[in-house]
C-alpha cells in the first residue's frame, strides 16, 4: 500500500512493515542521490528495486533494476535449461 510518510510512521508504529521509505513510483521517479541501500518500488517494473551504491538492482535476481518478462524451457542437443528473458 503507497502512502504519505508520516502515515507510514504510524501504520509502522502499528506493526505494519515499512518496505520503502525512499519511495514508491515510475522509474523515473527514483530518487536522485540515493544512498547504498535506499529502497524504492519501481511500479513501472512491479518489484522493488535496491540501489547498491552504483545501480538499483532487483535484490532476487541481481540484475540491474529489471523485472523477469518470461522464463521458457528449452532444449538443444540434448541440453536443457532456463532461458530468461529480461
Amino acid at each position: 500500500m503507497d502512502m504519505p510518510d508520516q502515515d507510514a510512521d504510524i501504520a509502522g508504529a502499528n506493526g505494519w512493515t515499512i518496505t520503502a521509505r525512499q519511495g514508491v513510483g515510475a522509474t523515473a521517479q527514483r530518487p536522485a542521490n540515493p544512498q547504498r541501500g535506499d529502497k524504492f518500488v519501481d511500479t513501472t517494473l512491479g518489484l522493488e528495486v535496491i540501489f547498491d551504491g552504483a545501480n538499483f538492482r532487483n535484490p532476487a535476481t541481481g540484475l540491474l533494476g529489471v523485472g523477469l518478462v518470461g522464463a521458457f524451457d528449452f532444449s538443444v542437443a540434448g541440453q536443457s535449461g532456463l532461458l530468461a528473458t529480461i
